[in-house]
């Protein structure tokens, strides 16, 4: 186990020092893969021990993928409470279904906007924004309910860059999402590293690109969505910001509006 470990830690080390990952992904494909290290070093631990048939093992396999499946689905479909998401918006109240380019598109109104958590005085407080925020409204479907998710998309004064937070519904333990978005402890990144901090009393995790242009990405995890505050550019140049600008702006949101 602890060869397989060490080789495939190297295979991720030189992959992750050749590719730009995504750094909430990475930690995914690292949990994944050690996952499945140990998921095969226990079939071979079976297969010694006990001494099914093959058409038996395959029997089993397929027995356990079909759970799985089932219960991901009845998951997908049943989990969580989306009436939080539902009675916040209300079509003709907080936004309209407008044709745009060929497309069924929400468009919110005065009222939607004033009712997402973002400010949009920021830069009357945070000098480098250069005015109000766009803010979008996406709707798609989580089993039979309806969910709402929006985007805010702040001007900056420097040329070409723009500050985004996108929301992201889950319905997952704030303690699931945390690990998802923290390194791990054995298996660090050289890429990129992150740290915890709080966000008007929520958690959160500030990630930073320790090669590169040092693109940073902040995230704040509540109990219904995840913020991801983050600068881009029309340059990956445009793209670099004081992590602190972030922090201040994310200090400005009104959580209390989920």
């Amino acid at each position: 186990m602890n060869k397989e470990v060490s080789y495939c830690d190297q295979l991720l080390q030189k992959l992750d020092d050749q590719v730009e990952w995504s750094p909430h992904r990475a930690q995914m494909v690292r949990r994944k893969l050690m996952k499945n290290i140990k998921k095969t070093n226990v079939m071979l631990r079976l297969q010694r021990i006990y001494t099914f048939s093959i058409s038996s093992v395959l029997a089993a396999l397929f027995l356990f993928v079909m759970a799985g499946q089932i219960s991901g689905q009845l998951n997908l479909a049943g989990t969580g409470d989306h009436s939080i998401g539902n009675s916040k918006f209300i079509e003709g109240v907080h936004y309209q279904i407008e044709t745009i380019n060929g497309l069924k598109t929400a468009v919110l109104t005065t009222k939607g906007i004033e009712n997402t958590v973002y400010p949009t005085n920021a830069n009357e407080t945070i000098k480098t924004i250069a005015g109000e925020p766009e803010i979008h409204l996406s709707i798609s479907k989580q089993g039979k309910e309806e969910v709402f998710e929006t985007q805010a998309i702040y001007p900056s004064t420097t040329p070409g860059q723009h500050i985004y937070i996108v929301t992201q519904r889950h319905n997952e333990p704030i303690d699931t999402r945390m690990k998802m978005l923290l390194p791990l402890t054995k298996y660090p990144s050289s890429s990129h590293s992150a740290y915890e901090l709080k966000i008007s009393g929520h958690r959160a995790v500030m990630q930073e690109e320790k090669t590169g242009i040092g693109k940073t990405d902040l995230y704040v995890v509540t109990e219904n969505y995840i913020y991801h505050i983050y600068s881009a550019g029309m340059s990956k140049k445009d793209s670099r910001i004081d992590p602190q600008e972030l922090i201040r702006l994310a200090d400005l949101l009104q959580f209390e509006k989920e």
